[in-house]
């Protein structure tokens, strides 16, 4: 397939071209966080980075093998020097904003990638936090920094997979990697995953593309088709918007244009014009302004809300400028500086072991957490959110897929209890689970984001991470002669989009696959039928704000009363009573939180805090105080039917 690409390596000169495209994927991923643009695809500016390392790093390990002045050691040395400085700096820098902005949870989670980003696993740590795109997500200050660990992981093994070829004498080097190149594009187009994004094994044909390119572009001259893919690039930029972010499709388009340009390279390229020379100094500063990007943008929203404060046209010209400014200091004094030292580089890299491991060693120790916000309500803030999921083996059993669902065996009786719910029943059953041996009852917790389990379908693409559907209608149908609590945000699942309070809206928007009614109807008489007793959980009233940060951005006052309308819940919930009030049985037990929490402490405002008691850990699931109000009713009801 590549006999005819027998030209040796060798090492490239700067092409002023690829700075150009640095330039345009760093500008696209910039204006696509900085919130609504006509760039709604330029999270897409990451992978025309990943094909431009591979093309560029490919180049330097081939050519120096060829030549014979190969070594892991310098090759990781210089990879040090290139990328460690200034992500240091970048940490250095934001740690001291981020204790001043951010509120403990998220503080708490920034420290924890700060660990992951500085030993390189921050893909595999977000895994677990809100999806990239997310509005929360967005205002994580280090969450860009996943893509520097895909990179790293991809340095640490294609060196040693090229000497491992070289070693080997296999003739058809390229043969072999355009081989894996397919292998991994197969894999990542077929292979359907809500982690895909974060994933390495999803990326690797992305670096890959740029090794075969580089090899191309060694052994063939094109044509300057240069102009026409940065069209291409530009239009995957503005006509893919993020909703497709795990899709190939806008990769492949994209990737496609980025092909044609690297194809196009050539030394002679004229910068007659000063756009051009603008953005190759762009170019140049690409990786400063990567890092800066996201904790500039992030802790200017975080500031902003904080305030009170509206955003304006000229503030964010302002922030454009600060982030420029910062950027182009860091890459005088921090990036250049120490890509161009060779002595030093041995003790800064000792350091950055050091912080490393003792942010690993403090993440690690909570009673030095508790210490990083010693005023009282921060704590009780933070305590809300890490004491509301319930766990077996220190595991979070939400998200788990079927075979590993948590069951907690009491072994003193075959009486079982399951939850089938979304994560707005996980406080609630994290409590039930409490009371187990007390009532003598086997407990199953069967949950997730977006999870009222039906049978052999999802309400949402997204709905029931890691479960596979025809395993779940298995488990949904081997219940029988059990107590099932079955519940969720239905109200959600009906009306497509965030609760508004009146004050404050929720900014969630879903696409559902199924007429949820009939599902869910189909599958609690189902449950029914298999001789079970339903407890029919009725929608907890959401509160549309996060209501511990209200307290902690001194929205309101500790102690303050947060409450909204019960009218306007009512609205809200109506539709999805109805619903329920439809599902007739002699074994359904119906369970209405809304006269709870909507009632008993404020007449007619459904509160989400009162006296110092704060009963939700965001804005709509509940904390430890507020679900026991909840699980104190559904276990009066088991206290009667277990016996």
């Amino acid at each position: 397939m590549f006999k005819s690409l027998n030209t040796p390596v060798t090492k490239f000169n700067r092409y002023k071209q690829i700075d150009i495209l640095r330039a345009i994927a760093v500008i696209g991923v910039i204006v696509y966080h900085f919130g609504d643009s006509i760039l709604v695809g330029g999270w897409l500016g990451v992978d025309v980075f990943f094909v431009i390392s591979g093309f560029l790093i490919s180049n330097t390990i081939i050519s120096s093998i060829e030549n014979n002045k190969f070594t892991i050691k310098e090759f990781y040395k210089r990879r040090a020097k290139r990328i460690l400085p200034s992500l240091f700096s970048t940490i250095l820098i934001t740690l001291p904003m981020s204790f001043q902005l951010l509120a403990p949870k998220e503080l708490i989670e920034y420290l924890r990638t700060v660990v992951s980003s500085l030993l390189f696993y921050s893909n595999f740590y977000l895994l677990n936090l809100d999806f990239y795109n997310t509005s929360s997500a967005q205002l994580m200050p280090l969450i860009h920094t996943w893509s520097l660990s895909i990179e790293e992981q991809f340095y640490i093994i294609f060196p040693l997979f090229v000497l491992l070829i070289y070693k080997l004498k296999i003739k058809n080097k390229f043969n072999l990697i355009f081989t894996f190149f397919c292998i991994s594009f197969v894999y990542a187009f077929f292979i359907d995953s809500d982690v895909a994004f974060y994933l390495p094994q999803f990326r690797v044909w992305e670096f890959l593309l740029g090794v075969i390119l580089m090899q191309i572009a060694h052994n063939y001259k094109f044509k300057n088709f240069s102009n026409i893919a940065l069209i291409i690039i530009l239009f995957s930029f503005i006509h893919f918007d993020d909703s497709l972010i795990n899709e190939m499709l806008p990769r492949v388009v994209c990737l496609f244009g980025t092909s044609i340009y690297l194809l196009s390279l050539t030394h002679s390229y004229s910068t007659k014009y000063a756009f051009q020379r603008n953005l190759i100094f762009i170019g140049k500063i690409s990786y400063s302004l990567y890092l800066f990007h996201q904790p500039v943008y992030s802790f200017y929203k975080i500031y902003l809300y904080k305030l009170g404060i509206l955003e304006s046209s000229v503030s964010i010209i302002l922030l454009i400028i600060f982030l420029f400014l910062i950027s182009l200091a860091n890459y005088k004094f921090v990036e250049k500086k120490y890509m161009m030292k060779e002595e030093g580089i041995k003790y800064f890299i000792l350091i950055y072991c050091f912080t490393s491991f003792l942010f690993l060693g403090f993440m690690t120790n909570n009673e030095k957490i508790n210490q990083i916000n010693p005023l009282y309500n921060r704590l009780v803030i933070y305590g809300l959110k890490s004491q509301n999921v319930i766990q077996q083996n220190n595991i979070s059993c939400e998200n788990r897929d079927v075979d590993s669902t948590c069951f907690f065996d009491t072994s003193l009786t075959n009486k079982k209890v399951y939850s089938l719910g979304d994560s707005s029943l996980r406080t609630v059953s994290y409590l039930i689970e409490k009371e187990r041996e007390n009532l003598k009852f086997d407990y199953i917790h069967f949950g997730g984001n977006g999870c009222m389990p039906i049978l052999n379908k999802k309400i949402t693409e997204d709905s029931c991470p890691n479960k596979d559907i025809l395993e779940m209608g298995k488990f949904i149908k081997s219940i029988e002669n059990s107590i099932v609590i079955y519940g969720g945000r239905l109200p959600l699942y009906l009306s497509k989009e965030g609760f508004d309070n009146g004050i404050e809206k929720e900014d969630e928007q879903i696409m559902t696959i199924v007429d949820v009614k009939l599902e869910l109807k189909t599958t609690i008489e189902h449950l029914i039928n298999n001789q079970n007793t339903i407890i029919l959980v009725y929608p907890i009233p959401t509160q549309g704000w996060n209501v511990p940060n209200l307290f902690f951005y001194n929205k309101f006052n500790w102690g303050d009363t947060v409450s909204y309308n019960r009218s306007i819940w009512e609205e809200r919930v109506l539709e999805s009573k109805l619903f329920y009030d439809s599902i007739t049985g002699e074994n359904i037990i119906r369970v209405y939180p809304e006269n709870i929490l909507c009632e008993s402490f404020v007449k007619k405002q459904c509160v989400g805090a009162i006296n110092g008691k704060i009963f939700y850990s965001d804005d709509d699931h509940l904390s430890v105080i507020g679900a026991s109000y909840i699980s104190e009713l559904i276990l009066s009801f088991l206290k009667i039917y277990l016996n």
